[in-house]
């Protein structure tokens, strides 16, 4: 009988049940966009000492280490990535649960608040790329940091409360959050005093300097000039203002909205109506308290980096924890409980056929490119040591990184490597023409830099002709 209530209740124990299947969803998906040219793909050449030291603008020796495992077995790529993505993407969720009982969330608020995390528009962009194990296990570190916090006492609290932080900012630069806000959030809730949060904060603060410090002294260079992370303008600000809050809270099906070619207003209209008592119930019962406002602070200032220069669907991630807590918190203040349970109902479903949806574009994004590689391997009859590959640009744009045009799901070429093997081509040279007249031009420069092999890619054809 009790088991029996725990799995009716228990929002984990459902999660546990569906993931096998989940994952087998998941690991249909082949690589796109940034998935083939990041440090988590394959690395066949032995480890290097350099490579665990900031490379240009970032420092995520995981991701290198991760590679480097896969350069055992290419053929563990992609499948172990989705297993440790998803894993992680668990492991987040359940200490996500943990952390709203600390905060005596009810159980019906909690279960709800931890649905909504798992399913959130908030993890597309983590949970269905493939290169996205840095910001899993950026979070992962982080809500350990506070949770080791929140739950510990004493100089333990403290330096797991440090290390975790630590490996949280050498997993993704989205990390520095968790240097300040785990005292902060204990002290709204008056579990220790304003005296105590500022000293604590300090430490982590200095630390947090100290890691910056090392960061500079061993990087040699920064990629600073004429980086498209450098250009803020106050409508890029208020873009990524609204795709962090829609992303974070409304579960509608953007792809339908936004999309050019998959435009479809009826399926944005279902799924912008079904939300939509749900979020009216929970803003409606806010209220301004010093929790709330930590979480509105730490949820900003944990976003401010890509707020300023360039904000996506994965870094709704890093800061979604932030917003579901707020969201169980003002969960707890709804009495009808009743329309508590439809409405989320609603906002749940929705959320689900979202997740599909994107799935789906992903995976047909994904078999696209994985069939123009197999094309241009089965017109070479011989290994290419160093090929240009000449794009025809037609202007097509993107929704997602894991809903991209044709060759950046062919990944510029580098999926090839997957089809042979990692065996060739050794360098892949991308020349971008805007009309077939300026094909003769780049045939000409491919000459010069003594390419054995020329391809030519024009929507989702790869044709070889050299």
């Amino acid at each position: 009988m009790i088991h029996g209530r725990l799995i009716s209740r228990n929002s984990i124990v459902w999660i546990l049940l569906t993931s096998p299947l989940v994952l087998f969803l998941l690991c249909q998906l082949q690589p796109t966009f940034d998935d083939w040219t990041y440090y988590t793909v394959p690395q066949t050449s032995a480890l290097k000492l350099t490579e665990l030291l900031p490379d240009g603008n970032y420092w995520r020796p995981f991701d290198v280490l991760f590679g480097h495992i896969l350069g055992l077995d290419y053929q563990l790529f992609p499948t172990l990535n989705h297993t440790f993505i998803l894993l992680g993407h668990i492991l987040n969720t359940y200490l996500v649960y943990r952390i709203l009982q600390w905060f005596k969330i009810s159980s019906l608020s909690r279960n709800i608040s931890v649905l909504l995390f798992y399913l959130s528009p908030a993890t597309l962009g983590t949970v269905l790329d493939i290169d996205s194990l840095n910001q899993t296990y950026s979070l992962l570190w982080g809500l350990l940091a506070l949770h080791s916090y929140i739950y510990m006492q004493g100089k333990p609290r403290i330096i797991l409360w440090l290390v975790c932080s630590l490996l949280s900012i050498f997993s993704k630069e989205s990390g520095y959050i968790w240097f300040v806000c785990p005292p902060m959030i204990v002290w709204s809730t008056g579990k220790i005093s304003f005296k105590h949060a500022m000293k604590h904060m300090t430490v982590g603060c200095l630390l947090f300097v100290f890691y910056l410090t090392c960061r500079v002294l061993l990087t040699k260079t920064f990629s600073v000039a004429d980086n498209t992370y450098m250009q803020f303008t106050l409508i890029r600000l208020l873009r990524n203002l609204g795709i962090m809050l829609g992303m974070t809270f409304y579960p509608i099906d953007y792809a339908s909205l936004i999309h050019p070619l998959h435009r479809n207003l009826i399926l944005v209209t279902i799924t912008g109506v079904l939300p939509a008592p749900f979020l009216w119930f929970v803003f409606r019962s806010f209220r301004l308290q010093k929790t709330i406002i930590v979480l509105l602070l730490s949820f900003f200032v944990g976003a401010f980096v890509n707020l300023i220069t360039i904000f996506s669907t994965m870094h709704c991630y890093a800061v979604s924890p932030f917003a579901i807590i707020m969201i169980a918190l003002l969960c707890d203040q709804i009495k009808n409980k009743r329309m508590l349970i439809f409405s989320s109902v609603l906002y749940l479903i929705t959320a689900l056929f979202t997740f599909l949806h994107h799935t789906y574009a992903a995976w047909l994004s994904g078999k696209v490119g994985e069939q123009m590689a197999e094309s241009i391997v089965s017109q070479c009859d011989r290994p290419i040591n160093k090929v240009m590959i000449i794009h025809l640009n037609k202007g097509e744009t993107k929704y997602s990184s894991f809903w991209v045009i044709p060759y950046e799901a062919f990944g510029w070429g580098y999926s090839v490597r997957q089809q042979t093997g990692y065996q060739w081509p050794k360098t892949i040279i991308n020349e971008e023409i805007t009309n077939q007249k300026q094909l003769i031009s780049a045939l000409q420069k491919a000459q010069k830099t003594d390419c054995d092999g020329v391809w030519y890619v024009e929507d989702n054809q790869v044709k070889r002709i050299k």
